[in-house]
């Protein structure tokens, strides 16, 4: 018991050298390089941005009048000379919405514009939140990896020590068997740690969504201050700011808008149609077609 006591002493001796990760070919890469890397390679934001894109083409076409409608008419078509009856002609159609329909719904699409920006930078958050958390948990379990393995070099000194003495009856078995199972977990624990360093430096590289930063050494440190906040102005700047209570408010106004707009269907359009036709019958009192009508 005596030599386990003393173990835990040496455990708790300040560190005068901390090891660094190994280093690779590669440089240092910072928390900024990987939130603009995970900005730019992750899928959903591309989605998100397409989106926006999407809706604001639905805006414009909203807004214009429908298509026309150009067509051609023909009656009582003969392919014979006795009979030249018949008409040949074109048309154009044209619908015109009243009621403010097209007012409505563009804003009906604005509204969606809105909502989708909100889903961007709601978007963005989670992927930086995500980046960030994992950048300090790989920075963390390398700290923790130099202290368990400083740890795990004094209990196997300690074992030997401990088997030493047991050889010469200067300790009992209880005691090496003891330090031994001690050593075994603090061994136990390091090779848990660096599974852990694998795993986060694995989502590191899947966030970012290049490889290489799997095995690039991170340009940072886990010994800043932790800035103090206020609770208060936290949640104002969470209820101005927050993107989810933007989508959530941008959902609400859509959701108005398109009520409004639906309200409007009982109003009718205006029907508008008009053409020319060539007769080809022959008129009593000329004897010729009696052309464009």
């Amino acid at each position: 018991m005596r030599i386990f006591a003393l173990v835990a002493v040496f455990a708790f001796v300040p560190l005068t050298a901390v090891a660094q990760p190994s280093q690779t070919a590669t440089s240092p890469i910072s928390l900024q390089e990987l939130e603009q890397l995970a900005l730019q390679n992750n899928p959903t934001t591309t989605a998100a941005a397409a989106g926006i894109e999407a809706a604001r083409g639905r805006t414009r076409q909203a807004g214009a009048w429908p298509n026309p409608v150009i067509g051609y008419t023909g009656e009582e078509i003969k392919t014979g000379d006795l009979d030249k009856r018949g008409e040949h002609g074109f048309f154009v159609e044209q619908t015109i919405p009243l009621g403010g329909k097209l007012r409505l719904s563009r804003d009906v699409f604005q509204k969606t514009i809105d909502r989708a920006e909100a889903v961007r930078d709601l978007q963005r958050r989670r992927i930086l939140s995500s980046v960030r958390q994992t950048f300090y948990s790989v920075l963390l379990t390398e700290r923790r990896i130099e202290v368990q393995e400083r740890l795990a070099a004094l209990a196997s000194e300690a074992v030997g020590v401990t088997a030493h003495l047991f050889n010469v009856g200067a300790a009992d078995r209880p005691d090496y068997l003891e330090i031994d199972i001690e050593s075994r977990r603090l061994q136990l624990q390091l090779n848990r740690s660096k599974n852990d360093l694998l795993g986060s430096r694995a989502r590191l590289a899947a966030l970012t969504g290049v490889r290489e930063v799997a095995a690039r050494p991170l340009a940072g440190g886990i010994d800043a201050a932790i800035p103090e906040l206020e609770r208060d102005q936290v949640i104002r700047s969470l209820l101005v700011q927050s993107p989810e209570l933007r989508a959530a408010r941008a959902e609400l106004e859509r959701t108005r808008a398109v009520t409004a707009r639906t309200r409007r269907e009982t109003y009718p359009d205006l029907f508008l149609r008009g053409g020319s036709s060539y007769n080809r019958e022959e008129g009593e009192d000329t004897g010729r077609a009696i052309g464009w009508e």
